[in-house]
């Protein structure tokens, strides 16, 4: 687990939120493996990416999605 984890902003907890339940498991395993690669590429999706497009009311997962 990286040190950027222990200390979790709402960003952060409403990413991993999103991820699991859009992609369930296998997404929280894909973000895992991406934070061993580049931790600060997978802060960097979890919270942009997670926290803050997906969480908004305006996007769905259907229309999210290309």
């Amino acid at each position: 687990m990286e040190v950027w984890r222990l200390v979790m902003t709402e960003k952060q907890a409403a990413g991993w939120k999103q991820i699991e339940e859009m992609e369930g498991e296998r997404g929280l395993f894909a973000m895992e493996e991406l934070e061993k690669f580049s931790p600060r590429l997978a802060k960097l999706a979890l919270e942009f990416g997670y926290g803050n497009v997906y969480v908004d009311q305006a996007l769905t997962c259907s229309n999210g999605r290309s």
